[in-house]
Parts: C-alpha cells; sequence; structure tokens
C-alpha cells in the first residue's frame, strides 16, 4: 500500500498540473483500496490537501472513513460508486484516543467553509453513525431548527430544547408552540419547561391564551399555578388593549362632533373672511 499510494499521490500531482490532454481522476483510484480504509484516508487526505476543489465524492468518502466504527466480529465493507467490486476485510478495533481523532477530522472536514461535500449525503452519514454533533451542525447549516428541536425531543434532552427556541426562537417563533405541546403531552413533572416556554410565547404573543389552554389540557396533571402569571399578563394586556380602544372611540367621537359642528355653522352662520 505504501508504494501503490505513492504513485497514485504522483499521478494526482502531475493531473493538477495538466493543462490540456486527459486527466487522472483521483476518485478513478478509490477502488483500489477499497479493503484498505486507513490507506484510502491517507489517500483522500492527500487529494483534498492538493487537488483544487475536489469532487463531492471525494469530500464524502472521507467523511464516511471518519465516522466508520469497526468492531473485532464486524467486517468492514469499503465501497465506492465507482467500481462494482467489492471487498471485505476485518479491522482492529481502534482506541478511543484512535476515534476521537477521527471525530475531530469529521467536525473539521464539516465546518471547512471549503469543504465540498453533499450536505444531504453528510447528513444521512452522520445519522447512520449517529454522529451527534454533525446532525446538529448540518440541521442548523440548512436551517432545518424544526429538526433540531425535534431532535433533541426524542432524546428527552429538556434543557437542549429550551435552549434550542431560544437560539432560534427569533427565525422561526413557532419553536416555542412546538414546544409547548411536547412539553404537555409528557407524563412527568414538566411545570418548570412549560412555565419557561409560555413566559416567551407570552413575549411574542404567538399564539391566543385559548389555544394555550387547549394545548395544556393534554396535560391531566398541569394545574392552575403553571398557567396563572401568564392568563393574569394575558389578561391585563387585554384590558389595557381594551381600555386604549375605548378612549381611541372617545376621540374619534369627539372629533367628528367637533367636525360636524363646525360643517353646521359654515352652512348656517355667515363669516366675514377680511
Amino acid at each position: 500500500p505504501v508504494t501503490t499510494i505513492a504513485v497514485l499521490e504522483d499521478l494526482t500531482q502531475m493531473a493538477i498540473g495538466l493543462c490540456n490532454g486527459e486527466r487522472a481522476v483521483p476518485e478513478e483510484f478509490i477502488h483500489i483500496y477499497v479493503n484498505q480504509p486507513d490507506w484510502l484516508t491517507k489517500f483522500l487526505e492527500f487529494v483534498r490537501a492538493n487537488t483544487p476543489n475536489p469532487s463531492p465524492l471525494i469530500y464524502n468518502t472521507l467523511l464516511e472513513l471518519y465516522l466508520r466504527d469497526e468492531s473485532a466480529d464486524e467486517m468492514l465493507n469499503v465501497t465506492s460508486s465507482s467500481t462494482t467490486t467489492t471487498t471485505t476485510t476485518t479491522s482492529p478495533i481502534p482506541s478511543a484516543e484512535e476515534k476521537k481523532k477521527r471525530l475531530d477530522k469529521a467536525w473539521d472536514l464539516l465546518v471547512d467553509p471549503k469543504a465540498n461535500f453533499d450536505e444531504d449525503h453528510a447528513l444521512v452519514l452522520c445519522q447512520v453513525h449517529n454522529y451527534r454533533a454533525g446532525i446538529l451542525w448540518l440541521y442548523d447549516k440548512v436551517k432545518m431548527y424544526n429538526e433540531i428541536i425535534q431532535y433533541h425531543m426524542e432524546h428527552k434532552e429538556y434543557d437542549q430544547i429550551a435552549n434550542a427556541c431560544k437560539k432560534y426562537g427569533s427565525k422561526d417563533p413557532n419553536l416555542w408552540v412546538q414546544a409547548l405541546g411536547y412539553f404537555a403531552s409528557k407524563e412527568e413533572d414538566c411545570q418548570k419547561e412549560i412555565v419557561e416556554v409560555l413566559d416567551n410565547i407570552d413575549k411574542e404573543n404567538l399564539i391566543p391564551p385559548l389555544l394555550v389552554i387547549q394545548i395544556l389540557a393534554q396535560k391531566p396533571t398541569t394545574t392552575l399555578s403553571v398557567i396563572k402569571n401568564y392568563l393574569s399578563k394575558r389578561l391585563l394586556l387585554e384590558n389595557q388593549s381594551v381600555q386604549e380602544d375605548i378612549r381611541a372611540i372617545k376621540n374619534f367621537r369627539e372629533e367628528t362632533d367637533k367636525m360636524r359642528n363646525e360643517i353646521y355653522e359654515l352652512r348656517t352662520i355667515a363669516k366675514i373672511f377680511q
């Protein structure tokens, strides 16, 4: 593998300098290391470092290699879309330090602004390998804020749900409504979380109080104390709004009466203009 990879690196380096004629395409060499993931990783890292604008296949394959997880009884089966050949081999269990290094490389690859990977494909890879940091980062990158909330819900991460709503709520206020429905459906005590969600729903006036009550009615254990402050604030605001409307109506009525009197005077009382 050492000799072969050196030759392939030379071919790739030569391809970079060619301006005319046929080029050596790095993707065509992937199948040579189909049963040597470590050497394939080295080769693709070389291609990434020395080739201008590598194709998405290079980045996607490299990401998959970083995320792979072998076990002593597992057969490693690395395949490439450029070949139909399938070769299997065993691979030793990587140490915790090696796994961390791989995940660090995977993270550096994902956040590299120059990385030309396919976002949908990368997201699938992260999901298959349960790479949490990559999943959440890609959701953020493609603006799938609802999926971020849903991810935390599936893992019952209550604090993270609230944090995500705070972070993305300005971009999608309905995330708070989604969170309220989730906490209202839980059997365990979520009063603290519900109070926080209600405070933010109140600030943005996202949904009518009646709908809030209907959502919380799903949770039999919800007590009046949980929504007391919310309802008090809403009733106070509604009362203030009504009083403002009454004052506005009164002002309009007074202005209308004044205009009506002026029109009457113009019609019935002679005025001298100098």
